[in-house]
């Protein structure tokens, strides 16, 4: 017997696209050239094949997420009801950011209120 592998068909439909090489193993698989001309497709995305705007919120700009099905279009971040009072909003990486703006304190999430000035007020040495 023979060590060398046999060139053979990898699948049951006898399309050739690789073959074992003579003198390697059988998991070591050499790509066949391609002797067909490459296939081009053109419009393939379109919209009657594919309505949505995305499926993934990869598919939006950063500033937006993928709403859920059935909808499926992309929505600025922002829309979203997540800051609190006073709060500024900004997108980034699909979700939103909450902040407090100058001259706000709190939690952004919930609520900001304005900085009282300190301006005036007497401080204690120990």
């Amino acid at each position: 017997s023979s060590d060398q592998a046999v060139p053979r068909s990898l699948d049951n439909n006898n399309n050739d696209t690789s073959r074992l090489q003579a003198g390697k193993r059988p998991g070591q698989l050499v790509p066949r050239r391609n002797t067909q001309p490459n296939v081009v497709f053109d419009d393939v995305d379109t919209k009657e094949l594919f309505p949505e705007d995305c499926l993934v919120h990869e598919d939006c700009e950063e500033n937006e997420f993928c709403s859920p099905p059935p909808d499926n279009k992309c929505v600025d971040a922002c829309t979203l009801d997540v800051c609190g009072v006073q709060a500024v909003c900004t997108s980034a990486l699909h979700r939103p950011v909450c902040s407090c703006p100058d001259g706000f304190d709190g939690n952004a999430y919930d609520k900001c209120t304005k900085t009282k000035s300190r301006v005036g007020m007497k401080f204690r040495r120990k």
